[in-house]
């Protein structure tokens, strides 16, 4: 059978992708190849192919629809609650509202399982404790977090501007000799972003609850900035510009046209769909 291989990392994404383009092949498990992932699909695509014996799913394990998964809560797109059979999942929501504020929440509506909306996630040797309903948590930017915190070099001063319950903070903190200095708005994210702390064992990531405009102000500049804050980011560039060293980078993150930032990237990466014909875009951005 034909399957289509993968970096692990690249799973969800890979996934979601051969769903909405009817290339995955139903009723058949994803192998695990350590570092790799392999897909059933049924023609060939572009990447690597190769031939596979795929084994099948039992009824109870099937599932169609599109969700993500943090932690052990299903988030489903639709009202059907079958998901719930698989081992790892526990709770079943769907998204009530978008993503509003300045606390970056969304509602969910409860569907089945567990009534509960805290969990811990875990993802790349990390996890991260949090509550779907009072911080903003993105699964599908795993990837992403992986491969900003390769860039990182040890010895740099690295700046979270946005942190929430500190994924990309963490994951830089455990990988690299480094000094992370994290914000966030959110009293919730602080809370749980100062329990992550504890839980991964991480003693060089610094919290900070406030406006991050604030905050920089009484800080040293830094080798590195994150804003992954897509809406309004370009709003806090000058703030991140004024404290960014000299040969130091920004990794602006926005939904916005190229043209709208104001200084040219050293280099743009498509992160993820925003909507069916809009992108968040990362930007690189030396001044």
């Amino acid at each position: 059978m034909l399957g289509l291989k993968v970096r692990k990392e690249e799973g969800e994404k890979t996934r979601k992708f051969l769903l909405e383009n009817e290339v995955l092949a139903k009723g058949y498990k994803i192998k695990n190849l350590g570092e790799y992932l392999v897909f059933p699909i049924v023609k060939k695509i572009g990447g690597e192919i190769v031939e596979i014996e795929f084994e099948r799913l039992k009824e109870k394990e099937k599932f169609e629809g599109t969700f993500d998964l943090i932690g052990d809560i299903a988030i489903v797109e639709d009202s059907d609650t079958s998901i719930l059979r698989r081992k790892n999942v526990k709770s079943v929501y769907k998204k009530e509202t978008k993503v509003e504020g300045i606390y970056r929440t969304r509602k969910y509506v409860y569907l089945a399982g567990e009534k509960n909306t805290e969990t811990i996630h875990k993802e790349y040797g990390c996890r991260y404790m949090l509550d779907i309903e009072k911080v903003y948590f993105n699964p599908r930017l795993a990837t992403e977090r992986h491969r900003i915190a390769e860039k990182v070099n040890n010895g740099e001063r690295v700046l979270d501007m946005f942190a929430g319950v500190g994924p990309f903070s963490i994951l830089i903190a455990k990988k690299r000799d480094v000094e992370v200095h994290s914000i966030d708005i959110n009293p919730d994210a602080f809370y749980y972003l100062k329990k992550n702390i504890e839980i991964n064992k991480v003693k060089n990531v610094f919290p900070y609850l406030g406006d991050c405009r604030d905050i920089v102000k009484k800080l040293s500049d830094f080798d590195r900035i994150i804003m992954n804050l897509p809406k309004n980011s370009l709003e806090f560039l000058d703030t991140a510009l004024n404290k960014t060293k000299k040969g130091g980078i920004i990794h602006l993150y926005s939904i916005r046209p190229e043209k709208e930032i104001k200084l040219t990237p050293e280099y743009t990466q498509q992160v993820k769909s925003y909507s069916p014909r809009t992108f968040v875009w990362r930007y690189d951005i030396r001044p």
